[in-house]
């Protein structure tokens, strides 16, 4: 597959690399129609670990791509949700 120059206008060029990444795809899935916490996250797809599933939405929040949400409740509960740019390149595809 031939590389993108990086002026591409669409942004989901810039994902692909992330993309690449074990994963990465099938959690931005999962998140593309609702926001879901940890323990949903690794019951909806099958076969990844914890520390991978951790790994990975770390990856994914360093580059912009999904956004936790803490609810302020006793005991706290988190929420993963794609970002306005994950959005904006889903979109882009057709998504």
């Amino acid at each position: 597959m031939a590389r993108r120059s990086k002026e591409c206008a669409c942004p989901l060029f810039e994902l692909l690399s992330v993309f690449e990444q074990k994963w990465a795809l099938a959690i931005v899935k999962e998140l593309h129609h609702r926001e879901a916490r940890f323990n949903q996250l690794k019951a909806a797809i099958r076969g990844i670990t914890p520390a991978m599933l951790s790994d990975r939405l770390a990856l994914l929040e360093s580059k912009g791509l999904v956004e936790r949400h803490i609810v302020s409740r006793k005991p706290v509960v988190i929420e993963y949700g794609l970002s306005k740019r994950a959005r904006e390149a889903l979109s882009c595809w057709g998504g």
